[in-house]
């Protein structure tokens, strides 16, 4: 007996996220929030596009894990996290790094996905992550990871907002206000 997924519909693999597709990005963050799931690997890999259906799946849930308040080993794409994940990260002596855990917010994917939706759609953040990515050890990856993001906080006024928008998140509610708010972050 083979233990293989069959879909009925070819995945495809995307290399830019539309308007449309950034916003069944929330969606499907919205959904495992209200799961109290958090993915901890919010990246490009991990999109995948059903054009039969026009809609947009998150896939590899192998670093997912069920929100809790108290820290959890750190799992994922490290280059797209949000600024007190990385701070948080840099903290630890590397020669712990094997040990670091985090206490990881529900509000974690949603802000690696801001980043994602920056990265895929502005070609200044995507150059600049890719050359963080030829970075070595992981320690210059994740400090240059954290200059860059504070650095887009700083430049970028409507991800600020966003960022803001979902650090104080308190309701579903604001998941559709961060929705309209991609409209100005970026020219789709």
């Amino acid at each position: 007996m083979s233990k293989f997924l069959l879909f009925k519909n070819k995945l495809q693999h995307i290399d830019s996220l539309s308007l449309n597709e950034s916003k069944q990005l929330i969606d499907i963050l919205h959904y495992l929030y209200d799961c109290n799931i958090i993915h901890r690997d919010i990246r490009r890999e991990n999109l995948m596009f059903d054009s039969n259906n026009n809609h947009l799946k998150l896939i590899d849930f192998g670093f997912a894990i069920t929100y809790q308040a108290e820290k959890t080993p750190i799992a994922g794409a490290l280059t797209l996290a949000s600024c007190e994940f990385l701070i948080s990260v840099l903290q630890y002596p590397r020669r712990f790094s094997f040990l670091i855990c985090y206490d990881y917010k529900q509000t974690f994917d949603l802000e690696c996905a801001l980043n994602l939706i920056l990265y895929m759609n502005d070609f200044y953040v995507h150059q600049k992550i890719q050359s963080i990515h030829s970075l070595s050890p992981a320690i210059k990856k994740i400090d240059a990871a954290l200059q860059f993001w504070e650095e887009i906080q700083r430049k970028y006024t409507t991800y600020s907002k966003i960022l803001h928008k979902i650090k104080t998140l308190t309701d579903s509610s604001t998941f559709d206000v961060i929705k309209e708010e991609l409209e100005n972050l970026i020219d789709f």
